[in-house]
């Protein structure tokens, strides 16, 4: 099997995929306050779209050791207990979150994880959030600018987007 596609996987609560052939994996949840588990340890994954706008607080863990993944969409809500494991590869990594509220430490460790990628597309609620809390990731180096090809930021006619792009330019190393 080279590809699954998983959509609200109602009773189970712990989601193992384990495997050596896979190349793509679709996940979505759409229940609220979900604390499904979701452990994926797959070597040959490239692609990687997770979808799991869960609101309000949970328990949930996800663990991804995919050191092959090129191309990470990552939508929904930041975990505080968030493993990617080391992603050597990655070319493109696109992320948005729906939640007023966020865990900007769960936002920032997942964008610190995806240090190496190529091209990263960041939604204007992510790039909202950034800035609501730039004396934070000011105060920490932040590697996912500095490793960057290219950054694509969705324009929304806001000031802080355009300051957070200067931010950008002057960080980014290449």
């Amino acid at each position: 099997m080279k590809e699954l596609l998983l959509k609200d996987c109602v009773g189970v609560n712990n989601l193992v995929i384990e495997s050596s052939s896979l190349e793509s994996i679709w996940y979505e949840s759409h229940a609220y306050n979900d604390k499904r588990h979701v452990n994926i340890s797959c070597d040959r994954l490239e692609k990687l779209h997770f979808n799991a706008p869960i609101g309000g607080k949970t328990d949930r863990l996800v663990n991804i050791s995919a050191p092959n993944l090129k191309y990470l969409e990552w939508f929904g809500e930041f975990m505080t207990r968030l493993n990617l494991g080391n992603l050597m590869c990655l070319e493109k990594a696109e992320t948005s979150s729906s939640f007023m509220t966020c865990n900007f430490d769960g936002l920032f460790d997942f964008l610190c994880s995806i240090r190496k990628v190529k091209v990263l597309i960041l939604h204007p609620d992510i790039v909202e959030r950034l800035w609501l809390n730039c004396d934070y990731w000011k105060s920490k180096e932040i590697s996912f600018i500095s490793q960057a090809k290219e950054v694509v930021i969705q324009y929304q006619c806001r000031s802080y987007v355009i300051e957070f792009a200067y931010y950008i330019l002057g960080h980014a190393h290449d």
